[in-house]
């Protein structure tokens, strides 16, 4: 096997996947399938109730099943111990949550944009366009970065002018006051 792959160089020759297109397991016949069957229970108020509950059911056993908790709980920590996951995490809470800090800093490259409703772009990071949109993009003054791509470089880049080394919103409004612009306290959304 390993003789036929190096003659070819690196490409299997005579292998049955070769002339296989690209296959999106979202259209294939199973999944059509089960959303046609899923479509049907929707309209039948009986079947779709019994189906839920036969769902929420299984959901319950699994949540109760130690092994499957201690696999959720390891997966989990992976993802949580990603420095990109927790900076994308802080950057997300803190431009919904303080108006100041998306509209008052003095970003770098991109402004955070923060809308009412899920909204398409095309990602520059992603290189594809969000299906459903989303509620918060990066955007300098021609293209769109969905906050994970924008979070994958590290605090230097991400953070505003001045406030590189700061890594809660409470360092970040202590240097904003020490830069003399303090977020003020009878706005909206503003630190105490």
């Amino acid at each position: 096997m390993l003789s036929r792959f190096f003659k070819s160089g690196g490409r299997l020759a005579n292998s049955p996947w070769n002339s296989t297109p690209l296959r999106y397991f979202s259209s294939c016949p199973v999944n059509q399938i089960s959303r046609a069957r899923y479509d049907q229970l929707r309209l039948d108020p009986e079947k779709h109730k019994v189906y839920v509950e036969k769902t929420r059911a299984y959901m319950r056993q699994r949540r109760k099943d130690p092994e499957h908790c201690a696999k959720l709980r390891v997966q989990k920590e992976k993802t949580y111990a990603r420095e990109s996951f927790r900076r994308a995490r802080l950057l997300h809470m803190w431009c919904n949550r303080y108006v100041w800090f998306r509209e008052e800093l003095p970003w770098k490259s991109r402004r955070p944009l923060v809308l009412s409703e899920p909204t398409k772009h095309y990602c520059e990071g992603c290189e594809y366009t969000r299906f459903g949109g989303m509620k918060m993009w990066w955007f300098d003054s021609e293209s769109y970065m969905c906050n994970a791509c924008y979070a994958k470089a590290d605090w230097n880049e991400v953070m505003p002018k001045g406030y590189e080394d700061c890594r809660n919103i409470k360092e970040v409004a202590a240097r904003k006051e020490q830069l003399g612009a303090l977020p003020d306290a009878n706005k909206p959304n503003s630190v105490s």
